[in-house]
């Protein structure tokens, strides 16, 4: 038994890297599970965690100052003022909807404190930690000079119960989340009809894992193209009602066109499964359980995740479009980055809203349920490769899947470092699972066309408005998979291909007139595009082996990535032709040239190390699915060259059991 179970891992060390995965994995999630149920036991523990030494603060602002009101703070920074204008923004997230404005920032203008504030009509300033009541004559004498740091008096706090977004929704308020999570993927799947792609679904995992993915990006597209239009996205479940239209004509197209009866090779595939493989499912499962009492139980964690993403998706509900007095067109205020792509935050907005029912129409947001967008996208990217792989005659698709969920990162590994957990709230993870998930689309459009390539488009427009540098990954990703239908003459496919990347192109540039170029670029420049030159690289060449070699071990050797680099590079040698192979070489490329390309923005930005230190990171976690879905295809050992004595259990039973027959 032990020598049968040796030679299986050494015909497949995929299961090895999967135990060693796990093991990480487990550990890092009992180790936020702890805490989180502390915090949702001892609500004060929760608060003081999550808002700190501000608490009295934020306490007496939301008690003393009216909510149109605006707030002035004059307070200790960071170095490198304005930009680090830590204090501004974590005020600016828990008062909300209260506008904040930074006086450093003033200061460093032509205008006047005195004038400002009478320009804009401030009755209320924080000076240091400590709150209070403004005059233009007065305000100089009032705000100071500051003390040093530590001298100002604190606010008292009268309260540690959870304030604001993280406030628990109701019963009620979790039965609507619940709902609301229904409707997505039901909407998702009446989509997947439409395009007649769910006819050809390999799994039940995948099933759901597509339907997930496409019902949050409906969702979410028109939660963001109601913002644009002017309107805020309230109440919360507007952009869910397209989901319900998708479904009804998904039942009557299943209906009336398949007369209902469709040959189900999702349903034949799972039945085929054996024991081994329910094992291998359930770890995710558990560990996604984890995920969502994590998330549930602390909300939002993080000061990014809360103070960029969770900050827009409030505005979002609120704001009448970026337009006209919106905060998006305020150049005052303080620094959000508000070019940022609003996509994730439409999405936390949703069901953020959702969650808060109670007062939806006023702004009202609980971060409890707005997290719970990205375990769900995480778990349903496990169900997108397993398909994926089944579709390449895969002998073991659902431990490929596992395996992919079971990056350390996404379980909470390395917090300290980077804070990139599927329950933290990174979009981060929305961009990888969309560019991996465009892949896996890709390969099957290559085969069966039709549909997919809808879902090829949906996922790369997904990832390009994700995040800042999503479009760069978006054109690379494109460009080398055009690149390669090009030079293998793939006439047939090349023709969709084309169409597809350049209505892709079109909707993100379209996006960048429109959005980006349209709304103030806040206190400092939100991006660094500006300072992208051919002059200013080649000055920065200098930088270029710190970069470069902080880029590596982020890849090759940090635990939280499980040592992808190394243990790819293992694979690939063991492996010997199988980098040729399209699934491989697609996204392999795509990486490589992706990390290539995110060296670049640090050869020219001011404090290159600083913004290294938290930025590697996660500019790495937007690949890392590609990287992986790599190592899974690369270890993997197909149907054609199965060992006969092999106990292993072979998902797909027979010739007739081809991925999409009839």
């Amino acid at each position: 038994m032990t020598e049968s179970s040796h030679q299986r891992a050494s015909r497949n060390p995929g299961r090895l890297v999967l135990v060693v995965w796990s093991g990480l994995s487990v550990v890092a999630i009992l180790a936020h599970l702890v805490p989180a149920v502390i915090g949702w036991t001892q609500p004060e523990i929760r608060t003081v965690r999550a808002v700190g030494d501000l608490d009295g603060l934020v306490v007496e602002v939301l008690e003393r100052v009216p909510a149109d009101a605006a707030v002035l703070v004059d307070t200790w920074q960071a170095p490198h003022v304005p930009a680090d204008q830590f204090l501004e923004r974590e005020l600016a997230y828990w008062i909300f909807p209260r506008r904040v404005y930074s006086a450093a920032a003033i200061r460093g203008t032509k205008r006047s404190i005195e004038e400002f504030v009478r320009t804009r009509e401030i009755g209320w300033a924080v000076s240091g930690k400590e709150l209070v009541e403004v005059k233009p004559g007065t305000v100089e004498s009032v705000l100071g000079p500051l003390g040093p740091p530590g001298s100002d008096r604190d606010a008292t706090s009268r309260s540690l119960t959870p304030f604001g977004p993280m406030r628990y929704p109701s019963l009620l308020g979790w039965l609507l989340v619940a709902v609301a999570v229904v409707v997505t993927v039901a909407g998702g799947w009446g989509a997947l009809v439409c395009l007649g792609v769910e006819r050809q679904l390999s799994s039940q995992s995948e099933r759901w894992g597509w339907s997930w993915l496409v019902g949050l990006s409906v969702t979410s597209l028109v939660a963001l193209f109601m913002f644009l239009e002017g309107k805020p996205v309230t109440p919360s479940w507007l952009p869910l009602l397209p989901n319900l239209g998708l479904l009804i004509v998904g039942v009557v197209l299943r209906k009336c066109v398949h007369g209902g009866h469709v040959e189900d090779v999702a349903e034949r595939v799972e039945s085929s499964s054996g024991l081994l493989n329910g094992k291998i499912r359930l770890l995710p499962l558990v560990l996604f359980g984890g995920a969502v009492l994590i998330g549930a139980a602390r909300g939002i964690d993080g000061f990014d995740q809360r103070m960029q993403w969770g900050y827009k998706a409030r505005l979002i509900q609120t704001e009448p479009g970026p337009w006209g007095e919106s905060v998006f067109q305020d150049p005052d205020h303080v620094h959000f980055h508000p070019r940022y792509p609003l996509l994730v935050p439409a999405a936390e907005a949703v069901f953020g809203g959702v969650g808060a029912w109670e007062s939806s129409n006023d702004g009202r947001f609980s971060e409890s349920s707005a997290v719970l967008v990205f375990p769900l996208t995480w778990l349903a990217l496990g169900g997108v490769v397993i398909g994926g792989l089944r579709r390449m005659k895969s002998r073991d698709p659902v431990l490929g899947g596992v395996l992919l969920l079971m990056m350390p990162a996404w379980c909470g590994l390395g917090a300290f470092q980077n804070n990139l957990a599927a329950f933290n709230g990174c979009p981060e993870l929305v961009v990888g699972v969309a560019l991996l998930s465009a892949v896996v689309a890709g390969l099957a459009a290559h085969e069966q066309g039709g549909g997919w390539w809808f879902l090829v488009g949906l996922c790369l427009v997904v990832a390009g408005l994700a995040k800042a540098e999503g479009p760069v990954t978006v054109l690379v990703l494109a460009g080398v998979g055009t690149a390669a239908a090009i030079a293998h003459r793939e006439r047939r496919s090349l023709g969709a291909i084309v169409l597809t990347v350049a209505v892709v192109g079109a909707v993100l540039a379209t996006h960048e007139v429109v959005f980006t170029r349209s709304v103030v670029a806040g206190v400092l420049p939100d991006d660094y595009r500006h300072l992208l030159s051919l002059s200013g690289v080649a000055d920065g060449l200098v930088r270029l082996p710190t970069v470069a070699t902080r880029f590596l071990l982020e890849v090759a050797a940090a635990p939280w990535f499980g040592a992808i680099g190394i243990v790819l590079v293992v694979a690939m040698v063991r492996g010997r032709e199988k980098w040729r192979n399209p699934a491989v070489a697609w996204p392999l490329v795509t990486s490589v040239l992706m990390l290539a390309a995110y060296c670049v923005p640090f050869l020219v930005i001011p404090d290159y190390e600083n913004n290294l230190d938290w930025a590697a990171g996660r500019l790495v976690m937007q690949i890392i699915p590609l990287a992986t879905w790599s190592l899974v295809v690369t270890l993997d050992n197909h149907r054609g060259a199965a060992d006969p004595n092999d106990e292993s259990v072979d998902p797909l039973t027979g010739d007739s059991a081809r991925v999409g027959g009839e």
